[in-house]
């Protein structure tokens, strides 16, 4: 059995490695890749006699070019003596800092070292590390960055050697403007707190992200998210608060930013922002600040109304227009009182997941925009009206039958 590298012109070219039987039935090579990316080959030569079969079976240790996270990650590994290191890329945007941790459970002070190496411009490393720190004990860690990286998003490479013993380690990595791991969701506000349940829930890499709802968190347009929760159902998106003070948005174009990065603008279906509430709720200020972090205006579009009823008739007829498969029913919720609202953030995770648009209506009355909505919404049955005595008026059950 032989392996040969992309370098190989064809299979009879000489090999990087090979090995013979090592009893009546097995052969076992191990190789270090150290020939860049691409095709490698495994040849097996029949020297003598024949068979109904053989088996090969492979694993790959010693390079691991994908899978580690652009945000704050960790991962656990075991290296035996047949292995002398470990290499790792990791994907990180240009100006934020990388702190990396590697815990040696066994506590010597020599098993293991690790090496930090910058892109050299054709997607191999540098010859010479950038950081490096060799085990004390149980951890070691190394801090890097911000100004490294020629392009908008550079690999960095991480090396394990092993400089004695074998066993088990773990590397964590943090990135700064990215959430660590956690249990709890926090920040210092709402903003903060969306922004990394996003991140939280859309890991790794926003993947199948190609929508993305944006409402207005401040406390005067606080009807718009609760209606806009049925857009996420309708596009399979997450929804982003923003707010109109510029300051709170910092996190929230950073997502926004990656979300496009990672789901660009290829496929049939390119990279969407659906910017909910006019003028007054998300400022055009605002608003362009969000075309600019995804690529220009072309990816970004407004869904808004003369009033809050309004804005909740055109997401209503936005799901409908989006996916066929649209329930017919309707939840209706006191849009006229903030202190009400409550009753519509207990349905907005029924919309979210069943596709029942939420229409708003006052404690006593049926706005007209709410209405129209019910016209246009052919097939509608069994409207649901969500709400106590105190926030909608029995008679209002009755006033589309």
């Amino acid at each position: 059995m032989y392996v040969l590298t992309p370098n190989a012109t064809n299979v009879t070219d000489p090999a990087v490695a090979s090995a013979t039987s090592i009893n009546a039935s097995r052969a076992t090579l191990h190789y270090a890749e150290d020939a860049g990316p691409g095709r490698y080959y495994v040849v097996v030569h029949r020297t003598a006699g024949s068979g109904n079969y053989y088996t090969i079976s492979f694993s790959l240790t010693s390079n691991r070019s994908f899978g580690l996270s652009a945000y704050s990650g960790a991962f656990h590994e075991y290296m035996d003596a047949a292995r002398s290191n470990d290499r790792w890329t990791l994907w990180v945007k240009r100006g934020r800092t990388v702190t990396i941790d590697l815990y040696d459970p066994s506590g010597t002070a020599d098993n293991f070292d690790i090496y930090l190496y910058t892109d050299d411009g054709t997607g191999m490393p540098n010859s010479t590390p950038v950081g490096g720190n060799t085990s004390t004990g149980d951890h070691t860690t190394m801090t890097f960055g911000p100004t490294w990286g020629s392009n908008d998003w550079t690999p960095l490479y991480l090396r394990i050697n092993r400089a004695s013993g074998s066993g088990p380690y773990t590397v964590t990595w943090t990135v700064d403007h990215y959430p660590a791991l956690y249990d709890r969701i926090s920040g210092a506000d709402r903003f903060q707190v969306n922004s990394e349940f996003i991140v939280y829930t859309r890991y790794p890499y926003y993947e199948h992200t190609s929508d993305v709802i944006v409402a207005s968190g401040d406390d005067a347009a606080m009807a718009d998210p609760l209606t806009a929760s049925g857009l996420c159902w309708a596009y399979n998106a997450p929804l982003l608060l923003v707010s109109k003070n510029a300051s709170k948005n910092e996190e929230q174009l950073i997502r926004l930013d990656d979300m496009a990065h990672f789901n660009g603008n290829t496929g049939s279906h390119p990279f969407k922002v659906h910017v909910v509430g006019g003028a007054a709720s998300i400022p055009t200020t605002v608003y362009n600040s969000i075309a600019a972090a995804v690529g220009g205006a072309s990816h970004v579009e407004r869904i808004s109304g003369a009033t809050r009823y309004d804005v909740a008739k055109n997401i209503a007829l936005r799901m409908r227009n989006v996916r066929s498969d649209q329930r017919g029913r309707v939840l209706f919720a006191n849009g006229a009182d903030p202190d009400k609202y409550f009753d519509a953030l207990a349905l907005s995770a029924i919309t979210a997941k069943n596709g029942m648009p939420i229409l708003l209506v006052q404690k006593d009355s049926v706005p007209a925009a709410t209405t129209s909505a019910l016209s246009q919404l052919t097939g509608t049955t069994a409207p649901r009206f969500v709400a106590g005595t105190a926030t909608g008026e029995p008679g209002l059950l009755g006033h589309r039958r």
